[in-house]
């Protein structure tokens, strides 16, 4: 690993960095402080509630691991529930990206390099929009783009007859370590990893450099504390196993293939923009962001052609061309694009041999922190600066549009709106009691649950599968395992919550229970109302019924 410059290119000045740093976090920090909440998020918040051992049973029966949810936890235990101190905690990691490219990316590849990391990481929509979530995902990114730079170093070291660096060697194993218990793409990712550096320390070994021996002892040390360190949570991987192969939701279309191979510059706001979701001028702007987006796309295909044209084909004889095969940083590349290619491919393996489509764009982006250090160098290498101008400015300017579009719909008015109608409708018809609230559709109860935690509602659905993780709810939310069990306690009056998945209905089959119910005869409609929650693209639908006489 040698540090380099971009030919022709000047080094920014040194107060560039610090700016880039305040930037950023003004940048990330814009989304941070939306009280509004999806399923998922909603899931995470009510796990920050229960005690550590708690979580870890209850996520054994969800598809994740559980270490971001003890991170919660104990960011609970001090501030209690505090949706914005969450979502700083969360945003922290991808701020945390750009000190990386303006530290040690900076120092290893050039100035270039660390500064087209630091603008990837931050600038990509779908890395804003996801540092900002409360989901496990900026955590595990890190995690690996940790364990990925460790292992660079290692490779480094060890190259160079260096006597194995305890430390590097410490983090190199708490980073893959956190990246398995955060998400089990990390857990493929940081795999990866581990492989490319054991191959090449073994490759040492053979050619018996110096320190080799050493430094395979200690990897063969890190190795066996991170298989000790993850045992506990292998009979829960079994356990889980069987849920994502028998309940999971989601399904694999075409729709969502192509989504999977632009979502790091096209978050799904700014789809649900170019499709019309605003109309007239909204469309026509989104549009000329995805173009924009589009051209990014090809010049990122270009130039990995192009890298792989002139690294891959045999030296002439003489030849003075910038790639060698042997030069480290071209090796580092090949790491960054096998991580994430590696990742991708045994996703799409798992999903066919489960039978269980178990790819989605966001799980994706865990594995990614690599590829944009290879992207990073091949740019900082190959283009020359227009290219690299241009193609920062376009990066910027598809990033403010992204995160324009997903701040919009975070602070919208509108999503709050169907959380104050649930708030009145069971006050007026709370039976002269505690109010029937009922739902059998988890995607929007489990966000009632905790955005309208003082209105108790009964969930309608069997005790199995992942079905079992939604205890997590109680006590706000009840379970029934029909719905004539849900209706033996009801009063008079009964409000049904439901929603219609707007963005993507494939994901699961959407059946109203208002509708269900008032074709039995036995019920009819008193009011009921649909709302549109921008946050989360989806329309929620609360319905009041009466019993029949």
């Amino acid at each position: 690993m040698v540090r380099t410059k971009s030919p022709g290119l000047v080094p920014p000045p040194s107060i560039i960095w610090p700016v880039l740093l305040v930037l950023s976090a003004a940048f990330l920090l814009t989304g941070a402080f939306t009280n509004e909440l999806w399923f998922d998020e909603s899931f995470s918040v009510a796990m920050a509630t229960h005690s550590f051992a708690e979580i870890w049973d209850i996520g054994a029966l969800d598809v994740h691991p559980v270490l971001y949810y003890w991170m919660l936890h104990l960011v609970n235990v001090i501030f209690g529930t505090n949706l914005i101190v969450y979502r700083v905690v969360t945003l922290l990691p991808t701020f945390l990206f750009a000190v990386l490219g303006a530290t040690v990316v900076r120092r290893d590849y050039g100035d270039i390099a660390g500064l087209l990391f630091a603008v990837m990481s931050v600038m990509l929509p779908h890395a804003s929009s996801m540092s900002v979530q409360l989901r496990m995902y900026s955590w595990a990114a890190f995690s690996i783009g940790a364990c990925f730079l460790c292992a660079l170093h290692i490779k480094m070291l060890s190259d160079a007859g260096a006597r194995r660096p305890t430390r590097l060697w410490v983090l190199f194993a708490l980073a893959s370590l956190a990246s398995a218990y955060l998400h089990y793409f990390g857990a493929i990712a940081a795999f990866i990893i581990n492989l490319l550096l054991m191959i090449h320390l073994l490759r040492g070994v053979a050619a018996k450099s110096e320190n080799a021996q050493s430094n395979m002892g200690a990897f063969v040390v890190s190795t066996v504390c991170q298989l000790a360190l993850y045992a506990p949570w292998l009979l829960k991987l079994l356990d889980q196993l069987s849920v994502v192969s028998t309940s999971y939701w989601i399904k694999l279309t075409p729709a969502r293939l192509a989504q999977m191979m632009v979502y790091p510059l096209v978050s799904t706001q700014m789809l649900d923009e170019a499709r019309g979701l605003s109309g007239g001028m909204f469309q026509m702007v989104a549009l000329v962001f995805l173009a924009l987006a589009a051209a990014l796309l090809l010049l990122l295909a270009s130039l990995f052609i192009r890298f792989c044209m002139i690294s891959l084909r045999p030296m002439a004889r003489g030849s003075h061309c910038r790639v060698q095969r042997s030069d480290d940083w071209a090796v580092d590349v090949w790491w960054g694009v096998a991580v994430y290619a590696g990742t991708v491919a045994f996703a799409l393996a798992a999903s066919v041999l489960l039978a269980s489509p178990i790819a989605v764009a966001r799980y994706f982006y865990v594995a990614l922190p690599p590829l944009l250090l290879a992207i990073s160098i091949v740019a900082a290498k190959l283009l020359g600066v227009r290219a690299i101008a241009c193609g920062c400015a376009s990066l910027i300017a598809v990033g403010l549009y992204g995160q324009a579009v997903f701040v919009a719909a975070g602070y919208s008015q509108l999503n709050n709106e169907p959380i104050d109608y649930l708030e009145a409708v069971a006050h007026t018809y709370d039976n002269d009691g505690e109010p029937t609230v009922i739902s059998s559709n988890i995607l929007c109860a489990g966000t009632y649950a905790v955005m309208c935690n003082d209105v108790p509602q009964t969930f309608i659905a069997p005790d199995t599968g992942i079905g079992r993780a939604y205890r997590v709810y109680a006590p706000v939310m009840s379970f029934a395992a029909h719905v004539e069990e849900a209706l033996s306690a009801s009063g008079r009056f009964i409000v049904v919550l439901d929603e219609d998945n707007a963005e993507e209905n494939d994901v699961c089959e959407v059946t109203s229970l208002a509708d269900d119910l008032v074709a039995t005869g036995a019920f009819e409609v008193v009011e009921g109302r649909t709302f549109y929650r921008p946050y989360e693209r989806n329309n929620y639908t609360v319905t009041v019924l009466e019993r029949m006489q």
